[in-house]
């Protein structure tokens, strides 16, 4: 029996890339009052209506994204652990035991597992990652910058909660 080196797993299983986060959007542009003698550019109605619902779906997302970059975070660590662990471990393995040498590949096949969740889930993070950045890229090509009435916003988020 031979006990398999674990950074070979890692080469062979680890080629995703790592786990990225979304943007940030844009801010708005002054909350008002009144538009009454404002000159600028404003939200109003179905602009504004839409601008609220692109930004409760971005902090959705945002939210979502924190906690499954956090998870894969964490994974990430479990099995870098594992192999630093399988790294010190293989310098005194007794490769003369044929016992040693088993339970050490379990090891390594639980890292490789480790491994392959891992890079099983960074295509439903990247989804993730693309689609809160189309909500961002689109809120900010309609509504940053721009002036809002802050009872209209309101009113328009307590609708769309609904």
């Amino acid at each position: 029996m031979r006990a398999h080196g674990w950074w070979i797993v890692i080469l062979l299983t680890c080629m995703g890339p790592l786990a990225a986060s979304g943007r940030e959007p844009a801010p708005l542009g002054p909350a008002l009052d009144s538009i009454r003698h404002f000159s600028g550019p404003t939200l109003t109605g179905a602009a504004l209506r839409r601008c609220v619902v692109l930004d409760a779906e971005a902090r959705d997302l945002a939210r979502t994204l924190k906690q499954e970059t956090q998870n894969l975070d964490v994974a990430e660590q479990i099995f870098k652990r594992l192999g630093e662990d399988l790294d010190r471990d293989e310098v005194t393995l007794d490769h003369t035991d044929g016992g040693a040498i088993d339970r050490y590949n379990e090891r390594v096949n639980r890292h490789a597992a480790l491994v392959e969740d891992y890079n099983a889930r960074l295509p439903a993070h990247t989804v993730l990652v693309e689609k809160h950045n189309a909500v961002i890229d689109e809120f900010n090509r309609q509504c940053s910058g721009r002036a809002y009435v802050k009872q209209e916003w309101i009113d328009a988020s307590a609708k769309s909660a609904q």
